[in-house]
Protein backbone atom coordinates (compact mmCIF):
# COMPACT_ATOMS: atom_id res chain seq x y z
CA UNK A 1 0.00 0.00 0.00
CA UNK A 2 0.96 3.78 0.08
CA UNK A 3 1.75 6.04 2.80
CA UNK A 4 -0.64 8.85 2.48
CA UNK A 5 -0.36 12.48 3.25
CA UNK A 6 -4.08 12.93 2.74
CA UNK A 7 -7.20 11.37 1.11
CA UNK A 8 -10.55 13.80 1.19
CA UNK A 9 -13.99 13.77 -0.80
CA UNK A 10 -14.06 17.12 -3.40
CA UNK A 11 -17.45 18.90 -4.14
CA UNK A 12 -18.17 18.59 -7.83
CA UNK A 13 -17.22 21.67 -9.74
CA UNK A 14 -17.99 23.13 -13.49
CA UNK A 15 -15.07 25.24 -13.25
CA UNK A 16 -12.32 22.42 -13.48
CA UNK A 17 -9.81 21.22 -11.03
CA UNK A 18 -8.80 23.14 -8.64
CA UNK A 19 -6.83 21.56 -5.59
CA UNK A 20 -5.40 24.12 -2.57
CA UNK A 21 -4.93 21.39 0.48
CA UNK A 22 -2.46 22.74 3.02
CA UNK A 23 -0.92 19.58 3.00
CA UNK A 24 0.71 20.37 -0.79
CA UNK A 25 3.56 22.04 1.35
CA UNK A 26 4.63 18.90 2.33
CA UNK A 27 4.91 17.53 -1.04
CA UNK A 28 6.75 18.55 -4.48
CA UNK A 29 4.43 20.58 -5.97
CA UNK A 30 5.72 24.14 -4.68
CA UNK A 31 4.54 27.27 -6.07
CA UNK A 32 5.88 27.40 -9.73
CA UNK A 33 7.01 23.46 -10.28
CA UNK A 34 6.07 22.34 -12.89
CA UNK A 35 3.67 19.58 -13.38
CA UNK A 36 1.35 17.61 -15.87
CA UNK A 37 -1.59 15.22 -15.08
CA UNK A 38 -3.44 12.13 -17.37
CA UNK A 39 -6.73 11.13 -17.13
CA UNK A 40 -8.23 7.29 -17.43
CA UNK A 41 -11.47 7.90 -19.05
CA UNK A 42 -12.47 4.28 -18.19
CA UNK A 43 -11.60 4.59 -14.94
CA UNK A 44 -12.58 8.29 -14.03
CA UNK A 45 -9.27 8.82 -12.26
CA UNK A 46 -6.56 11.68 -12.90
CA UNK A 47 -3.22 11.56 -12.08
CA UNK A 48 -1.01 14.55 -11.43
CA UNK A 49 2.84 14.35 -11.09
CA UNK A 50 5.46 16.91 -11.36
CA UNK A 51 7.25 17.23 -14.53
CA UNK A 52 10.87 18.79 -15.78
CA UNK A 53 9.06 20.67 -18.47
CA UNK A 54 5.32 21.57 -18.76
CA UNK A 55 3.30 24.98 -19.43
CA UNK A 56 1.19 23.84 -15.98
CA UNK A 57 2.67 25.06 -13.00
CA UNK A 58 1.67 25.20 -9.36
CA UNK A 59 0.31 28.79 -8.91
CA UNK A 60 0.37 30.14 -5.36
CA UNK A 61 -2.28 32.00 -2.64
CA UNK A 62 -1.30 34.15 0.09
CA UNK A 63 -3.08 33.97 3.42
CA UNK A 64 -3.37 36.79 6.03
CA UNK A 65 -0.91 34.74 7.87
CA UNK A 66 1.63 35.49 5.29
CA UNK A 67 1.77 31.69 4.63
CA UNK A 68 1.89 31.46 0.41
CA UNK A 69 -0.32 27.82 -0.46
CA UNK A 70 0.47 26.09 -3.35
CA UNK A 71 -2.36 25.43 -5.80
CA UNK A 72 -3.26 23.93 -8.50
CA UNK A 73 -5.55 25.05 -11.17
CA UNK A 74 -6.54 22.73 -14.26
CA UNK A 75 -9.37 23.74 -16.76
CA UNK A 76 -9.18 20.78 -19.05
CA UNK A 77 -12.47 20.03 -20.94
CA UNK A 78 -12.48 16.70 -20.37
CA UNK A 79 -11.70 16.81 -16.67
CA UNK A 80 -14.60 19.50 -16.75
CA UNK A 81 -17.03 16.91 -17.53
CA UNK A 82 -16.02 14.53 -15.83
CA UNK A 83 -15.88 16.95 -12.54
CA UNK A 84 -19.49 18.08 -13.79
CA UNK A 85 -20.86 14.71 -13.75
CA UNK A 86 -19.99 13.31 -10.75
CA UNK A 87 -21.63 12.02 -7.30
CA UNK A 88 -18.70 11.64 -5.16
CA UNK A 89 -14.87 12.97 -5.86
CA UNK A 90 -12.17 11.95 -4.01
CA UNK A 91 -8.49 13.18 -4.07
CA UNK A 92 -5.58 11.63 -2.77
CA UNK A 93 -1.97 13.64 -2.13
CA UNK A 94 1.06 11.64 -1.62
CA UNK A 95 4.28 13.30 -1.41
CA UNK A 96 5.23 12.95 -5.20
CA UNK A 97 1.61 12.42 -6.69
CA UNK A 98 -2.03 13.16 -6.74
CA UNK A 99 -5.01 11.37 -7.59
CA UNK A 100 -8.30 12.20 -8.34
CA UNK A 101 -10.81 9.41 -8.34
CA UNK A 102 -14.63 10.85 -9.80
CA UNK A 103 -17.58 8.46 -9.99
CA UNK A 104 -20.63 7.35 -8.60
CA UNK A 105 -20.35 6.16 -5.18
CA UNK A 106 -17.15 4.69 -6.09
CA UNK A 107 -14.05 4.59 -4.16
CA UNK A 108 -10.36 5.39 -4.92
CA UNK A 109 -7.87 2.71 -6.10
CA UNK A 110 -6.20 0.44 -3.83
CA UNK A 111 -3.04 1.95 -5.41
CA UNK A 112 -1.12 -1.40 -4.99
CA UNK A 113 1.81 -2.63 -6.88
CA UNK A 114 -0.52 -4.88 -8.93
CA UNK A 115 -4.16 -2.24 -9.24
CA UNK A 116 -2.50 0.81 -10.13
CA UNK A 117 -4.13 2.78 -13.29
CA UNK A 118 -2.77 1.62 -16.85
CA UNK A 119 -0.66 4.88 -16.79
CA UNK A 120 0.74 4.91 -13.51
CA UNK A 121 4.52 3.71 -13.75
CA UNK A 122 6.73 4.31 -10.52
CA UNK A 123 10.17 5.38 -10.82
CA UNK A 124 11.58 2.59 -8.93
CA UNK A 125 9.06 0.48 -8.50
CA UNK A 126 10.45 -1.97 -5.91
CA UNK A 127 13.00 0.28 -4.37
CA UNK A 128 12.85 2.76 -1.54
CA UNK A 129 12.71 6.79 -3.02
CA UNK A 130 14.06 7.83 0.41
CA UNK A 131 16.52 10.99 -0.25
CA UNK A 132 20.11 10.83 1.01
CA UNK A 133 21.59 13.61 3.58
CA UNK A 134 24.21 14.18 1.24
CA UNK A 135 25.55 18.10 1.28
CA UNK A 136 27.24 20.27 -1.51
CA UNK A 137 29.06 22.76 0.21
CA UNK A 138 29.82 25.52 -1.51
CA UNK A 139 32.28 29.32 -0.24
CA UNK A 140 32.62 26.70 1.80
CA UNK A 141 35.79 28.69 4.10
CA UNK A 142 37.46 26.57 7.17
CA UNK A 143 33.84 24.33 7.15
CA UNK A 144 32.06 25.63 10.79
CA UNK A 145 28.69 25.96 8.92
CA UNK A 146 29.71 22.15 7.34
CA UNK A 147 30.77 21.10 11.28
CA UNK A 148 27.09 21.78 11.83
CA UNK A 149 25.57 19.96 9.26
CA UNK A 150 28.41 16.76 10.41
CA UNK A 151 27.18 17.23 13.86
CA UNK A 152 23.25 17.01 12.74
CA UNK A 153 24.04 13.67 10.89
CA UNK A 154 24.55 15.46 7.05
CA UNK A 155 27.75 14.11 5.16
CA UNK A 156 29.53 16.91 3.45
CA UNK A 157 29.79 15.34 -0.71
CA UNK A 158 31.85 18.24 -1.45
CA UNK A 159 33.24 21.66 -0.66
CA UNK A 160 34.32 24.19 -2.81
CA UNK A 161 36.69 26.68 -1.41
CA UNK A 162 38.44 29.84 -2.74
CA UNK A 163 41.17 30.28 -0.15
CA UNK A 164 44.02 28.06 0.06
CA UNK A 165 44.74 27.93 3.59
CA UNK A 166 40.70 27.29 4.50
CA UNK A 167 40.60 24.84 1.82
CA UNK A 168 43.43 22.94 4.06
CA UNK A 169 41.85 23.54 7.03
CA UNK A 170 38.77 21.85 6.08
CA UNK A 171 40.37 18.97 4.67
CA UNK A 172 42.06 18.53 7.82
CA UNK A 173 39.25 18.90 9.96
CA UNK A 174 36.43 17.25 7.55
CA UNK A 175 38.85 14.22 5.88
CA UNK A 176 36.12 15.10 3.08
CA UNK A 177 36.89 16.12 -1.19
CA UNK A 178 37.64 19.43 -0.95
CA UNK A 179 37.86 21.48 -4.56
CA UNK A 180 40.17 24.80 -3.94
CA UNK A 181 39.17 26.61 -7.06
CA UNK A 182 37.07 29.94 -7.60
CA UNK A 183 33.39 28.91 -8.03
CA UNK A 184 33.11 31.34 -10.93
CA UNK A 185 35.22 28.99 -12.99
CA UNK A 186 33.61 26.30 -12.46
CA UNK A 187 30.67 24.68 -14.82
CA UNK A 188 27.35 24.23 -12.09
CA UNK A 189 26.48 21.25 -14.17
CA UNK A 190 29.99 19.19 -13.12
CA UNK A 191 28.88 19.67 -9.48
CA UNK A 192 28.05 16.26 -7.64
CA UNK A 193 24.24 15.81 -7.16
CA UNK A 194 23.27 16.26 -3.62
CA UNK A 195 20.47 16.56 -1.48
CA UNK A 196 21.33 19.43 -0.03
CA UNK A 197 22.91 22.54 -1.28
CA UNK A 198 24.68 25.09 1.75
CA UNK A 199 26.54 27.82 1.04
CA UNK A 200 27.59 31.43 2.69
CA UNK A 201 28.63 34.05 0.26
CA UNK A 202 31.88 36.22 1.07
CA UNK A 203 29.83 39.43 3.34
CA UNK A 204 30.34 42.01 0.66
CA UNK A 205 28.45 44.95 1.63
CA UNK A 206 24.99 44.90 -0.30
CA UNK A 207 25.00 48.00 -2.58
CA UNK A 208 21.84 50.33 -2.58
CA UNK A 209 20.96 50.27 -6.19
CA UNK A 210 18.48 52.79 -7.62
CA UNK A 211 15.42 51.73 -8.07
CA UNK A 212 15.53 50.22 -11.70
CA UNK A 213 18.65 48.08 -11.11
CA UNK A 214 18.33 44.42 -9.77
CA UNK A 215 20.55 44.28 -6.51
CA UNK A 216 21.42 40.81 -7.39
CA UNK A 217 23.27 41.91 -10.69
CA UNK A 218 25.19 44.58 -8.31
CA UNK A 219 29.44 43.14 -9.45
CA UNK A 220 28.85 43.34 -5.20
CA UNK A 221 26.14 40.49 -5.38
CA UNK A 222 27.21 38.65 -7.92
CA UNK A 223 28.49 35.70 -5.97
CA UNK A 224 25.09 35.21 -4.76
CA UNK A 225 24.19 34.62 -8.13
CA UNK A 226 26.69 31.64 -8.39
CA UNK A 227 24.92 30.21 -5.02
CA UNK A 228 21.93 30.90 -6.87
CA UNK A 229 23.18 28.87 -10.44
CA UNK A 230 24.40 25.81 -8.50
CA UNK A 231 21.05 25.34 -6.96
CA UNK A 232 19.11 25.30 -10.14
CA UNK A 233 21.78 23.25 -12.09
CA UNK A 234 21.70 20.36 -9.14
CA UNK A 235 19.23 17.96 -10.01
CA UNK A 236 18.70 16.25 -6.70
CA UNK A 237 18.83 19.38 -4.62
CA UNK A 238 15.74 19.51 -2.48
CA UNK A 239 16.38 21.80 -0.08
CA UNK A 240 19.06 25.19 -0.12
CA UNK A 241 20.79 26.62 3.14
CA UNK A 242 22.37 30.20 2.02
CA UNK A 243 24.19 32.11 5.16
CA UNK A 244 24.87 35.33 5.32
CA UNK A 245 24.78 39.11 6.99
CA UNK A 246 21.16 39.56 8.53
CA UNK A 247 21.66 42.75 5.96
CA UNK A 248 20.97 40.40 3.24
CA UNK A 249 17.01 40.18 4.49
CA UNK A 250 16.54 44.26 4.90
CA UNK A 251 18.87 45.33 1.71
CA UNK A 252 16.25 47.97 -0.40
CA UNK A 253 13.39 47.27 2.02
CA UNK A 254 13.63 43.73 1.28
CA UNK A 255 14.14 43.89 -2.63
CA UNK A 256 17.04 41.74 -2.42
CA UNK A 257 15.68 38.93 -0.76
CA UNK A 258 12.39 39.04 -3.14
CA UNK A 259 15.03 38.71 -5.89
CA UNK A 260 16.37 35.77 -4.42
CA UNK A 261 13.12 34.37 -4.08
CA UNK A 262 11.99 34.91 -7.32
CA UNK A 263 15.22 33.61 -9.02
CA UNK A 264 14.71 30.07 -7.16
CA UNK A 265 10.71 30.03 -7.32
CA UNK A 266 10.71 26.57 -7.09
CA UNK A 267 11.39 26.31 -3.74
CA UNK A 268 9.15 26.89 -0.50
CA UNK A 269 11.50 29.61 1.10
CA UNK A 270 11.93 30.30 4.89
CA UNK A 271 14.15 33.24 5.93
CA UNK A 272 15.14 35.00 8.92
CA UNK A 273 17.94 35.73 11.43
CA UNK A 274 18.97 33.92 14.50
CA UNK A 275 21.39 34.81 17.29
CA UNK A 276 24.10 32.27 18.17
CA UNK A 277 23.89 32.85 21.57
CA UNK A 278 20.29 31.72 21.59
CA UNK A 279 21.70 28.32 20.59
CA UNK A 280 24.00 27.66 23.28
CA UNK A 281 27.35 29.28 21.45
CA UNK A 282 29.08 31.49 23.80
CA UNK A 283 28.92 34.65 21.07
CA UNK A 284 26.14 36.63 20.57
CA UNK A 285 26.57 36.46 16.36
CA UNK A 286 23.13 37.33 14.43
CA UNK A 287 23.30 35.45 10.68
CA UNK A 288 20.68 35.53 8.47
CA UNK A 289 19.36 32.01 6.98
CA UNK A 290 16.93 31.55 3.58
CA UNK A 291 16.16 28.12 3.45
CA UNK A 292 14.24 26.88 0.19
CA UNK A 293 12.72 23.51 0.37
CA UNK A 294 10.70 21.07 -2.70
CA UNK A 295 9.76 18.63 -0.30
CA UNK A 296 7.74 20.47 2.85
CA UNK A 297 8.75 23.98 4.58
CA UNK A 298 11.49 24.22 7.07
CA UNK A 299 11.04 25.95 9.69
CA UNK A 300 13.82 28.11 11.18
CA UNK A 301 14.88 26.68 14.70
CA UNK A 302 13.43 28.02 18.09
CA UNK A 303 15.90 29.30 20.35
CA UNK A 304 15.77 27.41 23.21
CA UNK A 305 18.76 28.42 25.61
CA UNK A 306 17.73 31.05 28.44
CA UNK A 307 20.96 30.76 30.00
CA UNK A 308 23.63 31.97 27.90
CA UNK A 309 27.08 30.17 27.62
CA UNK A 310 29.67 32.98 29.09
CA UNK A 311 32.96 33.88 27.75
CA UNK A 312 34.49 32.45 31.13
CA UNK A 313 32.97 29.36 30.62
CA UNK A 314 34.10 29.21 26.77
CA UNK A 315 37.85 29.81 28.02
CA UNK A 316 38.39 27.13 30.98
CA UNK A 317 40.96 25.34 30.73
CA UNK A 318 42.78 25.77 27.36
CA UNK A 319 46.51 26.06 28.04
CA UNK A 320 48.35 23.41 26.12
CA UNK A 321 45.91 23.10 23.59
CA UNK A 322 46.41 23.04 19.92
CA UNK A 323 46.39 26.54 18.36
CA UNK A 324 46.42 28.32 22.51
CA UNK A 325 49.97 30.11 21.61
CA UNK A 326 48.81 31.00 18.00
CA UNK A 327 48.03 34.96 18.76
CA UNK A 328 49.59 38.12 18.07
CA UNK A 329 51.94 39.18 19.88
CA UNK A 330 51.70 42.96 21.18
CA UNK A 331 53.93 45.83 21.08
CA UNK A 332 55.00 47.55 24.42
CA UNK A 333 53.19 50.65 23.77
CA UNK A 334 50.29 48.50 22.58
CA UNK A 335 50.80 46.49 25.52
CA UNK A 336 50.67 50.17 27.54
CA UNK A 337 47.02 50.67 25.85
CA UNK A 338 45.52 47.85 26.87
CA UNK A 339 46.04 48.04 30.30
CA UNK A 340 43.82 50.81 30.66
CA UNK A 341 40.60 49.09 28.59
CA UNK A 342 38.43 47.68 31.50
CA UNK A 343 36.47 44.74 30.68
CA UNK A 344 33.37 45.55 28.93
CA UNK A 345 35.45 48.69 27.81
CA UNK A 346 37.12 49.47 24.58
CA UNK A 347 39.38 52.19 23.02
CA UNK A 348 37.53 55.15 24.46
CA UNK A 349 39.11 53.41 28.05
CA UNK A 350 42.83 54.65 26.72
CA UNK A 351 44.41 58.40 27.51
CA UNK A 352 44.02 60.44 24.47
CA UNK A 353 47.55 61.20 24.95
CA UNK A 354 48.30 57.49 24.27
CA UNK A 355 45.99 56.54 21.61
CA UNK A 356 47.80 58.99 18.87
CA UNK A 357 45.86 59.70 15.39
CA UNK A 358 43.18 58.18 13.73
CA UNK A 359 40.82 57.61 16.85
CA UNK A 360 37.94 59.47 16.74
CA UNK A 361 33.46 59.64 16.72
CA UNK A 362 33.99 57.10 13.62
CA UNK A 363 35.98 54.87 15.18
CA UNK A 364 34.40 51.07 15.61
CA UNK A 365 32.99 50.44 19.51
CA UNK A 366 35.04 47.10 19.34
CA UNK A 367 38.18 48.64 18.72
CA UNK A 368 40.36 47.32 21.49
CA UNK A 369 37.28 45.71 22.74
CA UNK A 370 37.77 43.80 25.98
CA UNK A 371 35.68 40.66 26.63
CA UNK A 372 33.67 40.31 29.47
CA UNK A 373 33.83 36.82 31.11
CA UNK A 374 30.42 36.74 32.97
CA UNK A 375 28.79 37.24 29.44
CA UNK A 376 28.78 35.90 25.81
CA UNK A 377 31.35 37.35 23.65
CA UNK A 378 30.98 39.97 21.12
CA UNK A 379 30.30 39.10 17.42
CA UNK A 380 33.65 38.42 16.57
CA UNK A 381 35.65 40.12 14.09
CA UNK A 382 39.39 39.47 12.78
CA UNK A 383 40.68 39.91 16.57
CA UNK A 384 43.95 40.98 15.19
CA UNK A 385 42.68 43.71 13.07
CA UNK A 386 40.14 44.84 16.27
CA UNK A 387 41.98 44.46 19.23
CA UNK A 388 40.01 42.04 20.64
CA UNK A 389 41.47 41.47 24.21
CA UNK A 390 41.00 38.74 26.56
CA UNK A 391 39.01 39.51 29.92
CA UNK A 392 42.29 39.45 32.18
CA UNK A 393 45.45 39.22 29.74
CA UNK A 394 47.06 41.87 28.08
CA UNK A 395 46.62 40.33 24.58
CA UNK A 396 44.22 39.56 21.57
CA UNK A 397 42.50 36.51 21.68
CA UNK A 398 44.55 33.28 20.07
CA UNK A 399 43.03 31.30 17.62
CA UNK A 400 42.10 28.45 19.76
CA UNK A 401 39.96 30.83 21.98
CA UNK A 402 38.75 32.58 18.88
CA UNK A 403 37.58 28.62 18.26
CA UNK A 404 35.98 27.89 21.72
CA UNK A 405 33.35 31.08 21.15
CA UNK A 406 32.55 29.28 18.08
CA UNK A 407 31.70 25.95 19.61
CA UNK A 408 34.33 24.40 18.05
CA UNK A 409 36.15 20.89 19.54
CA UNK A 410 39.35 21.28 20.62
CA UNK A 411 40.69 18.60 18.04
CA UNK A 412 39.79 21.18 15.40
CA UNK A 413 42.99 22.53 13.70
CA UNK A 414 43.66 25.99 12.03
CA UNK A 415 45.98 25.83 9.20
CA UNK A 416 47.92 28.24 7.53
CA UNK A 417 50.06 31.83 8.76
CA UNK A 418 48.76 33.54 11.54
CA UNK A 419 46.78 36.16 9.60
CA UNK A 420 45.33 33.28 7.97
CA UNK A 421 44.21 31.35 10.77
CA UNK A 422 42.35 34.47 12.44
CA UNK A 423 40.50 35.31 9.26
CA UNK A 424 39.26 31.50 8.94
CA UNK A 425 37.78 30.76 12.13
CA UNK A 426 36.66 34.81 12.46
CA UNK A 427 34.24 34.50 9.23
CA UNK A 428 32.25 31.27 10.26
CA UNK A 429 29.25 30.55 11.91
CA UNK A 430 28.89 28.96 15.33
CA UNK A 431 28.64 25.37 15.45
CA UNK A 432 25.65 24.93 17.63
CA UNK A 433 23.59 27.73 15.69
CA UNK A 434 24.87 25.68 12.46
CA UNK A 435 23.68 22.58 14.08
CA UNK A 436 20.41 23.83 15.24
CA UNK A 437 19.89 24.80 12.01
CA UNK A 438 20.79 21.53 10.09
CA UNK A 439 18.24 19.44 12.38
CA UNK A 440 15.88 21.55 10.90
CA UNK A 441 16.52 20.50 7.40
CA UNK A 442 17.30 16.77 8.57
CA UNK A 443 13.67 16.93 10.16
CA UNK A 444 12.05 17.68 6.90
CA UNK A 445 13.88 15.40 4.91
CA UNK A 446 13.38 12.13 7.62
CA UNK A 447 9.27 13.64 7.49
CA UNK A 448 9.83 13.08 3.64
CA UNK A 449 11.60 10.17 3.36
CA UNK A 450 9.17 8.56 6.17
CA UNK A 451 6.16 9.03 3.65
CA UNK A 452 7.61 8.05 0.52
CA UNK A 453 5.83 5.44 -1.69
CA UNK A 454 5.88 1.82 -0.09
CA UNK A 455 4.87 -1.12 -1.69
CA UNK A 456 4.02 -4.23 -0.67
Amino acid sequence: MIHLIKKRSMKPSKRGLYIQDKELLETVFQPSTAFTYEIDLENRVIMIKPAKVSKNRVSKRALKTGTIKPVIDIRNSEIKELLAEADTIEITIDTDSIYVKIGQNSTLYELSKDSVPSFYVAKKPFEPLALTFDVLSLFSGSGLLDRGFIEAGFNIKLAVELNNAASKTHMLNHCGDVWTVDIRQIKKENLPNATVIIGGTPCQSFSNANRTDRFIDHPNNLLVLEFIDAVRANEECKIFVLENVPEILTCGNGKFLKEIEEELSDFSITSGVLNSENFRDPQARERAFIIGSKIGKVTLPIPTNKTPVTVGEALANVDNLINQNDFTLPKPETIEKMRFVKQGGNWLDIPKLLLGKGFGKNTHSNIYRRLQPDAPSITLPNVRKSNILHPTEHRVLSVRECARLFSLPDDFLFTGNLSEMQQQVCNGVPVKLAKSVASAVKRVIEKFNSSQLIYC
